[in-house]
């Protein structure tokens, strides 16, 4: 594993302490025999784990919403397809996690833990958009961006809305599958 610039600096003695992120933070603990004095993923409120990878945000352009709206369903639908896959194939999902993040696959179990495919979907629940509200909050607060903005106001939930419903109006069973008849009024 290539060595970044702060390893380089820790381990020669110049800094004291480094931040590195996930898996590949602890590849790179690992190579140059550091000591992992606190592992924020590990943390039980979401809220303190939260930074510009977590939670994850689908974003495109409001005029792309507006201009072709069955093209962001379509989108969406295979970002929840995606994930409804990596629950349903563990060994495979964190594969692509590995990939996706250049480290192993132990890592990948490591950092994220063994249900890591579990926590790949997409949704709107109320946490997720609370820790991006505090984490916005707190970009704004450190000038890292202009200023703070309503990210519930922000989030439009109509693609996923869109994208559920159909997809659940796909799987609903139909009188061709197995242990279903079709019964007519005579």
């Amino acid at each position: 594993m290539a060595e970044s610039v702060e390893a380089r600096a820790l381990a020669r003695g110049d800094v004291d302490v480094i931040f590195h992120k996930g898996s590949r933070g602890l590849e790179l603990a690992d190579a140059i025999d550091a000591y992992i004095i606190y592992d924020v993923g590990a943390h039980a409120d979401p809220t303190v784990r939260v930074n510009n990878g977590s939670p994850r945000t689908l974003t495109v352009d409001a005029g792309l919403i507006e201009r072709d709206f069955p093209l962001v369903v379509r989108l969406v639908k295979q970002v929840l397809r995606a994930g409804r896959w990596a629950e349903e194939n563990r060994t495979a999902a964190i594969a692509y996690v590995a990939k996706e993040t250049r480290s192993s696959e132990s890592a990948v179990v490591r950092a994220y833990g063994k249900d890591v495919n579990r926590h790949l979907r997409t949704h709107l629940e109320e946490s997720s958009i609370g820790a991006l509200a505090d984490f916005t909050g707190f970009l704004a607060v450190w000038k890292f961006i202009p200023r703070d903005f309503n990210v519930r106001a922000w989030i439009d939930p109509r693609p996923l809305q869109q994208a559920l419903r159909e997809l659940a109006a796909a799987d609903l069973p139909t009188d061709r599958q197995p242990g279903f008849a079709s019964v007519a009024a005579v």
